[in-house]
């Protein structure tokens, strides 16, 4: 198994926006036919923490390429990505 997990740190005053922007993701997701994945939300702690979590299981390193590929290949994917780029001043996604 291969746990990808992507991790969100707002820019002050956007943490429900960048909430909001995942959930639109993991819809469409979901339209493109590829799992939701779970979404995590941070209620406490600093900072230095992401304020949402993105995570999925995927069963080898190629579902997770072949997963990366289909967003890739999404227009309305690519666009929740470019919003979500100016929501965030950082982005983790450790495997």
């Amino acid at each position: 198994m291969i746990t990808s997990f992507n991790f969100y740190y707002a820019h002050p005053g956007q943490e429900d926006a960048v909430l909001r922007q995942r959930l639109r993701a993991c819809d469409v997701r979901e339209n493109m036919g590829v799992p939701r994945g779970r979404v995590l939300a941070r209620s406490a702690g600093g900072a230095e923490l992401p304020d949402v979590i993105w995570e999925h299981q995927f069963d080898n390193i190629d579902g997770h390429h072949a997963d990366m590929a289909a967003r890739a290949a999404s227009a309305e994917f690519e666009a929740i990505r470019a919003g979500m780029r100016k929501l965030c001043r950082r982005f983790e996604r450790p495997l």
